[in-house]
């Protein structure tokens, strides 16, 4: 699974050598609860939650620390029910000490595991994005970050497109996404098709299924992009269940499910009437 990329000139995602990838995966858990053994109603998103926030990683590499933190903030709701948005410029620099860099040229899909792992999630307000990437996180960000961890990384290849389901339609976790950028958008931001069009590499965020479905009757993916609200659908994409499984099938990066859940992955029914919209209320002055 895991192909040799040339690293060249990558910014952004960042390869990581076949053997990395596959022992990082080879370390994940297995996810035994398929689609149809969901004990109530998948959740299917006519249009994106509103209480997610999409953002813009501007004009930095940050792109896999924005997906990495839109993962862990749907996961850490999932097994807290606490809404939080998370610093996407903590992850970037802690990820940074795994890949021995200071600077903004982007992180490996390991990386940002291991930080996501390690040192966790810390408030955005404690070391707030401000249009360029930073590196020294104040003790109280560290500190804080402590508290919330990636407690698993998940199988989704062995499943395939129903182990993505599995996860985002039992409230089990989320999906850290990478693929060759730029990619064909079907109506400018659905992806019907997995069809690179670059060599160069893009991290984003499976999060929710969507009320379209195929021929077979399955649920499309929402998928939260960092380019900020005025790109694709207010920022979102929009996978079709064979994209979803070609992009898995075609996956050197090591696409990785994650759970901030201890003990058993299992379905979580979530009342979602009750959700509040936090962070709609703030404002970010670098979408675009």
């Amino acid at each position: 699974m895991a192909k040799r990329i040339a690293v060249g000139d990558f910014t952004g995602l960042i390869p990581e050598p076949p053997d990395v990838v596959e022992q990082r995966l080879s370390e994940q858990v297995g996810l035994s609860v398929s689609s149809s053994d969901i004990p109530f109603e998948e959740k299917l998103w006519d249009e994106p939650p509103p209480f997610m926030r999409i953002e813009s990683q501007g004009s930095t590499n940050e792109c896999a620390a924005h997906a990495g933190t839109s993962c862990a903030e749907l996961v850490w709701f999932q097994a807290t029910g606490e809404l939080l948005q998370f610093s996407r410029n903590f992850l970037y620099a802690k990820a940074g000490v795994y890949d021995g860099s200071r600077v903004d040229n982007g992180r490996t899909l390991g990386s940002i595991i291991k930080a996501g792992k390690n040192d966790g999630f810390c408030k955005e307000e404690l070391f707030p994005f401000r249009g360029v990437a930073e590196f020294n996180p104040p003790a109280a960000a560290i500190a804080d970050a402590k508290q919330r961890t990636i407690t698993k990384t998940i199988d989704v290849h062995t499943g395939g497109y129903d182990a993505v389901r599995a996860l985002l339609g039992g409230n089990m976790g989320s999906v850290l996404q990478a693929t060759f950028w730029p990619i064909v958008y079907n109506q400018g931001y659905m992806v019907e098709r997995y069809q690179p069009m670059g060599r160069g590499g893009h991290a984003r965020a499976w999060l929710f299924l969507n009320s379209r479905k195929d021929s077979k009757g399955r649920p499309w993916v929402w998928c939260a992009n960092s380019h900020g609200t005025a790109a694709q659908h207010n920022g979102w994409e929009l996978w079709s269940p064979t994209a979803v499984q070609e992009a898995l099938d075609n996956d050197p990066w090591g696409i990785t499910g994650i759970s901030a859940m201890s003990g058993e992955l299992v379905p979580q029914d979530i009342d979602w009437s009750g959700v509040l919209n936090p962070f709609r209320m703030k404002t970010n002055p670098f979408d675009r």
